[in-house]
Parts: C-alpha cells; structure tokens; sequence
C-alpha cells in the first residue's frame, strides 16, 4: 500500500486547540492507515478489577525443593505434584500472580541436565543448558548457527545467562525463540518420569499457547537434534520486536533451503514464529517452492500459498490484518537473502 503525503501528514499529527503534536507511529497506523486495538485478556480484566492497580503481588507463598540429582528429582515428582523451576526466568514472574501456595521443584543445578554431547548422528543438548552456554559452544556454532542466531536474540545478556532452554520449551510461549529453530531442524523432546522415558517430536509437543503434553511427573532432560548431512544448505532466521534490548519477539521466521545441480530448490524447511497457535512448518509454501528456481518471480508468488495459510489459521483474529501482510514481507525478505548468499 502506497501512502500519500497528506495521509502521512496526518498520522503524524493531531490538532488540539491552534497546536499541533507530534505522536509516535505504529506500524498498523502507516501501514494499514488504522489504529488496531487489542481486545483485553480475560485475566487482566479480572486482575486490575481485583486489585485497582497494576502493581502486583508478591512472591512471598512460595515453597523450593532441591534435589540431590535427577534420580532424587524424579522419586520427588512421583509423589507430589510440583512446579519445574530451572532458570525461573518465567515462573518467577508468572508466580507474582497467584495467591495459592506454589511448590517448586528446583532442577537448575543437576549437573546431568547441563551438558552439551556430540555422537555420531546427533547432537544432545541438557534441559538446563542455558542460552549464553548454548550460543557460545563451538558444537551448536558449527552444527546449528540458525538455532544460535535465534537464541542470542532472547532477552539481554542477564537473562541468557539465566535462562534454560528447557524452560523457553516448557513454558510454551508464543515467543519462545528456540522452538522454531528446532523444529526446523526435526529435534526431538527427551521426557522421563520414575518409571519410563520417552521421546516427542518438538513440532507434536507444543499444543498451543502454553499448553504441551508434558505429563505431571515428567521432566524434560534433554533436546537431541540430528546432524546435518553434509549436503550445503543456506539458513535465515529473523524476527520483528518492539525494540532491541530486552525484546519480546512478535513474529519471526526460520528458513532453511538446499539446492540441486540445477540451482532449483531441492530442500525447503520454513517455520514460524508467534503468529499461529503454535509455531509450525509453512508446508504449503515449502510445497511450492520446491522445485523452482529461488528467483524474485518465485518469491513473489509465495503470497498466494501464504495468505491462504495465514487465513485458514488465524484469519478471524484481531491481530491478522496486521500480522498477514507483516510476515509475507519477512519470509519474502528472508529468501531473497538466501537467494544473495546462493548466487554468491
């Protein structure tokens, strides 16, 4: 959408009185010429009712355990039900909004959870590993740069050094950074409880919103990631925030692509981030670029698969007007990035 001066002119300013004030410009406002309003959350609505302020309460109704090690923490977890707290990066701010009693079960310190290995097929990453850990292995650089890119995003450098990969996982949220690039590259969930151990495809284990199919004895232990062949693929990962420090992300997209000896594309993997219920692979799109050659007549078409996507899963929400035209650009941007690095 093209905007006119006059348009522009007017988002900028509003008269009161014989004064003119500048006001600060969203993206909707100039993109959309609107003003979007977020319907208020059913929670907040009943919270601020209660409290007639914002100011919320303390974390004083709060009980922790600590395990000797996670055999300790699993016979723990089999005869009470407790809260996992890792970095506590979100549980701490989550439990400033409860009242009731809240039993912690602290895993961060259990060495067994903290370790990054290499085999010969995969590369396992402990649930307690934290980010500024994960982004400076020189394992996860070589084997996974798309997943170290995602995760120096997250946070500031406090609370990387806090917090878990196994917490960002978890606690489910839309904005959870590592979980794209994971399921981009097919990582599977280690879970055990005192009497059994399974695995989870990453891409099944997240519901929705903050909902997984952890069950109430389990901790997840571990995230095993298969290597790359070595056939050469070209990533991007990039995300859309309200600023750059401390940043929330919005939406964001992990792309990787290969290509054959013709220079078409042989391999496509795209995932989103925080637009649909739960991130996922884009497979109508990846369906349609495979195939053909990554060219600005290609990039262009994927609005049509796109939209038709976008619409199916989110089209009756508030937010979609804003967000389907916002994410077309992204991953059409993210591929001609990709399309430079490939024609060199």
């Amino acid at each position: 959408m093209e905007l006119t001066s006059a348009a522009i002119n007017n988002a900028l300013k509003f008269a009161v009185g014989k004064h003119s004030y500048q006001i600060p410009l969203t993206l909707e406002q100039v993109y959309l010429e609107k003003n979007l309003r977020k319907p208020a959350r059913q929670s907040e609505v009943f919270h601020y009712s209660k409290m007639k302020t914002k100011q919320v309460l303390r974390t004083n109704n709060i009980k922790t355990i600590t395990p000797k090690n996670l055999e300790n923490a699993l016979e723990i977890l089999s005869g009470k039900k407790f809260q996992i707290l890792a970095g506590g990066t979100d549980i701490i701010v989550q439990a400033r909004m409860k009242t009731e009693l809240q039993n912690l079960l602290n895993i961060y310190s259990l060495q067994e959870l903290k370790e990054i290995t290499e085999t010969e097929n995969e590369i396992i990453i402990g649930s307690a590993v934290t980010f500024s850990k994960l982004i400076s292995n020189k394992i996860i650089q070589k084997h996974f740069p798309i997943l170290v890119k995602a995760c120096s995003s997250i946070g500031s450098t406090q609370i990387r050094n806090r917090a878990t990969i196994g917490g960002n996982i978890i606690n489910a949220a839309p904005c959870a950074d590592s979980v794209p690039p994971l399921i981009l590259r097919s990582a599977e969930l280690v879970l055990q409880s005192k009497s059994e151990n399974r695995k989870i495809p990453i891409k099944d284990f997240i519901i929705k919103h903050y909902k997984t199919q952890i069950k109430t004895d389990e901790i997840l232990i571990s995230i095993s990631i298969p290597k790359p062949s070595n056939k050469k693929y070209y990533h991007r990962y990039s995300q859309l925030g309200r600023r750059n420090a401390m940043n929330i992300t919005r939406m964001s997209i992990s792309a990787m692509i290969s290509f054959a000896s013709n220079k078409n594309i042989e391999e496509c993997y795209l995932v989103d981030g925080s637009l649909f219920s739960c991130s996922q692979r884009l497979t109508n799109v990846e369906n349609f670029l495979i195939g053909k050659p990554l060219n600005e007549q290609t990039i262009e078409a994927i609005e049509k698969p796109l939209s038709e996507k976008i619409e199916k899963e989110i089209g009756n929400r508030w937010s979609s007007e804003y967000k389907k035209p916002v994410f077309i650009n992204m991953c059409k941007d993210a591929l001609r990035e990709i399309a430079a690095d490939f024609h060199g």
